[in-house]
């Protein structure tokens, strides 16, 4: 089958760097994650049921229900092809989605009830990081002004490709698989993970899983040109900073041409002028050490773009774009005392999460979170201190 050009492949990018309009709703937002977990749509992750294939979806039947007309219009543009009834595990997506910054902001604060077991906390975890990525789309669309994200924008009203795309989530959280599940339920995705425990934590019907460690050895266990997107949310913390540059090449190597490359890039220490002196202690004794015996890359946002570019890959960035990121959210660390701005609050929470999610494993000691020191978060507002983090997208010849 002939492939589709590169601009109408561009449909396959995921809700990071666009997202259609967010409406508010009334009531609080209460629906468990379990209900989707016990229902039929799913099933259990590290079951020994990896597709050899990417074929995936066909274990649904042909009978299997659709999202109906305008849920994924924000995605993918309106497509009768996608009308229908939804499943669970995307009615509840659809209601995180709906909620707005005051609702989700009361999500994040809420104080969860400690779960019995780990199994229950797990998908407690994997709740809050579903509503922290929720809330990280409502800050792509209040930054939606910037030139390079209008301009970008334009791309993705081109309409979807009609066959089945592979997408690949290399590592991460798992949550990042579940909205990738939710934005694309029609596509083959792959979650490719390093961990060799097994879980019962339930996938929807269109994920399959593979384990497989690059740590020591950058190569990717899938054949040539054989993937339509590959999504990575953790990229400088996969591999030593040597590595990175080998691991975009095998990215190269397995994405189709026209194949798209997604990565969300945010750095350990947060914008040099805006740290002080207190926060910068606390990076440099509880976190830089750790970092730097692992040789991770301690300036992704600077770094990797430069690498992507050497891989091979084309850059999907306006001309003129200085940093060669399609788009930089900038993170306050603390919102300012007293000011009751719900938007400025909660993008702290969210960078906090995402920044944790990241370069939290590599914290040593038990002192603590700087966020939990009065101190470092007094000085954070005075110096006005912000973390960034930069969306990248690429695409192969």
């Amino acid at each position: 089958m002939e492939r589709a050009p590169v601009a109408d492949r561009i449909a396959v990018l995921s809700a990071s760097a666009a997202v259609g309009s967010l409406t508010s709703i009334s009531e609080p937002i209460a629906t468990p994650l379990d209900e989707w977990m016990n229902s039929d749509t799913s099933r259990t992750l590290f079951s020994g049921q990896a597709s050899s294939d990417w074929d995936v979806l066909s274990a649904a039947g042909q009978d299997a229900e659709q999202p109906p007309d305008g849920f994924l219009d924000g995605y993918f543009g309106s497509s009768p092809s996608r009308s229908a009834g939804l499943t669970q595990f995307q009615r509840f997506i659809r209601r995180m989605e709906s909620a707005g910054s005051a609702t989700i902001l009361d999500r994040l604060k809420e104080v969860w009830t400690e779960p019995l077991d780990g199994a229950a906390r797990a998908e407690m975890d994997l709740e809050k990081h579903l509503w922290v990525l929720t809330a990280l789309q409502l800050q792509s669309v209040n930054e939606a002004t910037l030139p390079s994200q209008a301009a970008f924008s334009q791309l993705l009203r081109f309409p979807p490709l009609g066959c089945k795309r592979k997408i690949l989530q290399l590592y991460g959280n798992l949550a990042e698989v579940y909205l990738l599940s939710a934005i694309h339920p029609h596509e083959s995705v792959t979650y490719l993970t390093n961990s060799l425990t097994s879980t019962t934590t339930p996938l929807p019907h269109n994920v399959s899983t593979l384990s497989s460690s690059i740590a020591s050895n950058p190569s990717l266990p899938y054949a040539s040109s054989t993937i339509d997107h590959i999504r990575t949310t953790s990229l400088p913390t996969l591999v030593p900073s040597s590595s990175i540059p080998l691991l975009l090449k095998e990215c190269h190597r397995v994405l189709a041409p026209g194949g798209i490359l997604e990565l969300r890039l945010i750095d350990p220490a947060p914008k040099r002028a805006t740290t002080g002196p207190i926060l910068r202690e606390w990076l440099e004794e509880r976190l830089m050490p750790e970092i730097e015996s692992s040789f991770c890359c301690t300036r992704p946002n600077l770094l990797v773009p430069k690498f992507v570019k050497e891989a091979g890959f084309s850059l999907l960035v306006p001309p003129g774009q200085w940093n060669n990121l399609t788009q930089v959210l900038k993170f306050p660390a603390a919102p300012g005392e007293g000011e009751g701005d719900v938007d400025a609050e909660l993008a702290a929470l969210v960078g906090r999460a995402l920044w944790k999610d990241v370069w939290g494993p590599f914290v040593e000691g038990d002192g603590g979170w700087w966020w939990e020191r009065e101190d470092v978060v007094r000085e954070c507002r005075e110096f006005g201190t912000v973390w960034e983090c930069g969306s990248l997208f690429a695409f192969k010849e």
